[in-house]
């Protein structure tokens, strides 16, 4: 977990001009029977709170021997406090600004302020108690006179970042969606990224569950940036190469193919598609692994044709590979990506999807497509992950995705 400093100093100003607006709200609104124990039960509270932040701050979050989860939850519990005091406090000024008289300020903090605020509470915690648990599977179809008449229906499973470290020791949930996955009767089964959160050993309780998860034509799998270690301070080179090492046996052992930078091909008689897996192509400060002209190449290292006639599908974690190589340099059909989790936030108006992550990724979350006036169009699915990191929670529509691509001949 990093935390910009500039995103820590903006918290704690925002937290401290909540408390003191609040605390100025009840010494000027409350009647003076209930003003002072309103006052203190506040301070205290927020004091409670405050040293809540200061564990977070404090806890040393990039040992790989601490675990992850607690300041995880830590700064959740803070979050879920302080963003419903902040709207209340927002609408609670709006009020005062709109009015000068005291009745009137007491009635938008009662009538309106206190029952959004206990709204976005509720909303906040049915991330971690139902949404988080509730698995959405989606299915698409994607047409293309690439692909091989004998593939036409071929049913490709995609999951993603399954962050195994938040669980713990706990494999219920995922138990769960291995049942899922399996009852869709895939072809394919691919996993595109982020295994755990910081170390491989997150993975070692799970490896029973997730060597059930089988499919005629195999199960594939790439690295996110999660996988690599990137997120814990090893104390040597050594220690960072044996985390990784064990991370990869621990994928072998599940009987899944691990691509990295490499290419497979899925075969029905003399018909071929060409499966390709690059390295995490990350984003500052993680490195730019993924390697796509490495990955389709051959033993006798010759360049290879990206933009030959064979139908292929890349599975790279990072959906911004796609947007800023994939499309320039090749002319890949279909790519299979997560890490952008849509945030863990995301609300549906009647189909119409928004999250956070727009902010930051044009392709967040679904099926994308790009058309060229010299090849065929170019389809990415984002998949939202089913685990968690950062928060401990999945809200408004953000459920743990299964999608299903289903591919079509154009012949």
């Amino acid at each position: 977990m990093r935390i910009p400093l500039i995103s820590l100093i903006l918290l704690i100003l925002l937290t401290f001009g909540c408390d003191w607006y609040i605390f100025y709200r009840i010494r000027k609104d409350f009647v003076s029977k209930w003003r002072n124990k309103v006052a203190w039960i506040h301070g205290i509270l927020s004091l409670i709170f405050w040293v809540i932040l200061i564990v977070f701050i404090c806890w040393p979050k990039r040992n790989p021997d601490e675990p992850i989860v607690t300041p995880m939850w830590l700064l959740f519990t803070f979050l879920s406090v302080y963003i419903p005091k902040f709207i209340f406090s927002l609408i609670s000024l709006i009020g005062s600004l709109i009015s000068k008289k005291q009745s009137v300020r007491a009635k938008c903090d009662k009538w309106v302020g206190l029952p959004i605020a206990l709204l976005i509470f509720v909303f906040i915690w049915s991330g971690v108690f139902y949404t988080s648990t509730q698995i959405d599977v989606n299915k698409v179809e994607i047409v293309s006179d690439r692909l091989p008449q004998s593939m036409d229906g071929l049913r490709i499973l995609q999951f993603s970042d399954i962050h195994l470290g938040t669980w713990g020791n706990d494999t219920t949930f995922i138990s769960q969606f291995v049942d899922s996955i399996n009852a869709q009767n895939a072809d394919i089964v691919v996993f595109t990224g982020d295994f755990v959160n910081r170390t491989a050993d997150e993975m070692t309780p799970f490896i029973p569950v997730l060597k059930r998860i089988k499919a005629p034509m195999g199960v594939y799998s790439v690295l996110g940036n999660h996988d690599y270690g990137g997120y814990a301070t090893w104390p040597d080179k050594d220690s960072y190469n044996k985390n990784l090492s064990y991370l990869k046996s621990s994928i072998d052992s599940l009987g899944w193919v691990l691509l990295c930078n490499q290419t497979t091909y899925i075969r029905n008689n003399t018909d071929s598609i060409a499966m390709i897996g690059v390295e995490n192509w990350g984003e500052p400060p993680f490195n730019q692994l993924g390697d796509l002209v490495k990955a389709y190449g051959d033993s006798a290292n010759r360049k290879p044709d990206l933009n030959d006639n064979v139908f292929k599908v890349l599975m790279t974690h990072n959906p911004n590979h796609w947007k800023e190589v994939v499309t320039k340099i090749s002319n890949v059909d279909l790519s299979l990506a997560g890490h952008t989790h849509a945030m863990q936030f995301m609300l549906d108006f009647a189909g119409i999807k928004w999250s956070p992550s727009v902010w930051k990724y044009q392709q967040w979350g679904g099926l994308y497509s790009m058309d060229f006036p010299d090849k065929n169009p170019m389809h990415i699915y984002v998949n939202i992950g089913a685990g968690e990191v950062g928060m401990p929670a999945r809200m408004g529509s953000a459920k743990p995705e299964i999608n299903i691509i289903t591919l079509r001949s154009k012949h």
